[in-house]
């Protein structure tokens, strides 16, 4: 017992992870990178194995749902019974700490590996007699593979790898085991389109264009529409074998349910609903109503926090998912940039299609593909939204359509759409900077990655009153943008608050209050009310 007692391990970091999964299911995904192995004493080893289950059957893993397991398998009082997995979640550490606890946890684990692989070569080389090229080969081949997580090789030799074909829910459009983004304005038919394929595949009908048939079930995930009143009259429309389809309740504040709210939180209930009725495929309605609450979705990092173990989970299911967004307001641009949210968002999805009218012909909506990194480009469908004796609308499919993506976005650009841009614009500075001061050459490089343009920026910092300021002197200063409810007293005193001219432009930079001041004098003398919306080359922000 004291040779296990002296071999490295951190009790406390196993605590806190257990702990911290008991007390928020949302810290799972993180801890989920360990194995019950890793884990240093018995009891914890157990309870994380008992916690694992739980979230494979769709289970929330706490206090009294861990409890209850060990207790039926009879281990709950050999590790000192209820009140030793409450004492867990005493004092503990910070959740924000978690990945940290991670690592920890893992390299106690590689120590521990090396210590016993360690005393298997002493052991042999002791015992003796023994081919000592043979004993040395064994040797090299043996710390490779006690360091490597789990004891086992890093890597996968792709001469081990069995090529496989790409498999298809819809051919050339919808892959499964992967993620498909499906964007569009309001109003054209994005969820009504899923429902159709989510009909077709529960009677086994193929969709346009593609043979063989495929069969299975749909789980449908949807955030803003009525199940009695909308989705199963569509899908009764549509002529859907009902028994083939489950949706699951939205339902942010409902504790004790078997509801989503949360990806990859919940990936356990989809996951047993999956199994339930043998989908094939995963429709999520509308993606942004499914990312922590906590997620800046304009930040690639944290989407793919929760993108990352969806597209996992597709993978170990065997199903496509298709997640659906609205477009931004902002014009022009690459169809890949138009969804809401961060470039990440597409990036994480192998297959992207969009929904945009018709240009040529307003009665017909154009289904194009923006992403295909699995198989050639697809040609455009058309089709008309129509409905039945009761009212209720259903997708009519039109063939082919000439128009690309490019080309419908395209049509679209005009005047109404860049005062959306500026909204967007308005609504990215405020994610971005809810938190805190951010410098300007990292906020800089995150609107251009979110397809934002420059001009657009100012004009936004500007109606916000956003704040800059400088930090530090000479070839060390930096600025910082800040929201002005966010700003400390000091820092405004500090401000320019007053323009040369008596404008206002507080929070300018030296360059954005200059141009500003030339502008403004210009204005006046042309008799213009509202100088910033003509701004051009002098403006602040650096190339």
């Amino acid at each position: 017992m004291k040779k296990r007692e002296l071999l490295p391990h951190c009790p406390d970091a196993e605590r806190a992870l257990l702990g911290a999964v008991l007390l928020d299911n949302a810290a799972w995904p993180q801890v989920a990178a360990l194995s019950p192995g890793e884990f240093y004493l018995d009891s914890h080893q157990k309870i994380f194995a008992t916690i694992q289950s739980l979230f494979k059957a769709g289970t929330p893993a706490d206090l009294v749902t861990v409890a209850e397991e060990l207790k039926r398998s009879a281990e709950l009082e050999a590790m000192g019974g209820a009140s030793y997995i409450s004492s867990l979640t005493d004092g503990l550490p910070r959740l924000n700490n978690v990945t940290h606890y991670v690592r920890l946890v893992k390299e106690k684990a590689l120590l521990r590996r090396l210590v016993y692989a360690s005393q298997e070569i002493a052991k042999r080389a002791r015992e003796g007699p023994e081919n000592v090229a043979d004993l040395l080969a064994w040797a090299r081949s043996e710390i490779p593979q006690a360091t490597s997580s789990n004891g086992i090789a890093a890597g996968v030799l792709l001469s081990q790898v069995e090529p496989e074909r790409v498999k298809w829910l819809w051919r050339n459009r919808i892959p499964l085991s992967k993620i498909t983004m499906l964007d569009g304005d309001p109003g054209l038919g994005k969820s009504l389109l899923a429902l159709e394929i989510a009909a077709r595949l529960s009677r086994g009908q193929s969709l346009h264009g593609d043979d063989p048939r495929l069969h299975g079930g749909s789980v449908i995930l949807t955030a803003e529409d009525g199940l009695a009143d909308t989705v199963a009259p569509r899908l009764v429309a549509a002529g859907a074998d009902r028994n083939r389809i489950v949706a699951l309740k939205y339902a942010p504040d409902k504790k004790g349910e078997k509801t989503v709210s949360n990806i990859p939180v919940d990936l356990p209930t989809i996951e047993a609903a999956i199994e339930r009725v043998g989908a094939k495929l995963v429709i999520v309605d509308v993606l942004m109503a499914y990312l922590p609450s906590d997620t800046n979705s304009y930040r690639d990092q944290d989407v793919r926090l929760a993108l990352t173990p969806l597209a996992e989970m597709a993978d170990r299911a065997g199903v496509a998912v298709i997640c659906i967004r609205h477009l931004t307001k902002a014009p022009g641009g690459s169809p890949l940039y138009r969804g809401g949210g961060s470039i990440g968002i597409i990036g994480g999805a192998r297959a992207g299609l969009l929904v945009a009218r018709d240009p040529e012909d307003p009665s017909l909506i154009v289904l194009a593909q923006t992403k295909s990194n699995l198989g050639p480009p697809a040609p455009s469908l058309a089709y008309r939204i129509e409905a039945n004796s009761d009212g209720v609308p259903y997708i009519a499919w039109k063939g082919e359509s000439q128009q690309t993506a490019s080309l419908l976005l395209a049509a679209t650009a005009g005047d109404e759409e860049e005062r959306g841009a500026l909204a967007e614009a308005k609504e990215f500075l405020q994610q971005e900077l809810e938190s805190g001061p951010m410098k300007q050459t990292e906020l800089k490089l995150a609107w251009r990655k979110a397809g934002i343009a420059d001009a657009t920026i100012r004009r936004a910092k500007m109606i916000l009153g956003a704040l800059s300021r400088k930090e530090g002197v000479g070839k060390d200063g930096y600025w910082l943008w800040e929201l002005r409810e966010k700003a400390k007293g000091a820092h405004i005193r500090n401000m320019n608050t007053l323009g040369k001219n008596g404008n206002s432009d507080a929070g300018l930079t030296p360059e954005e209050s200059d141009a500003y001041s030339k502008l403004f004098k210009g204005a006046h003398a042309k008799g213009a009310q509202e100088p910033m919306s003509t701004l051009r080359d002098q403006e602040c922000v650096e190339n």
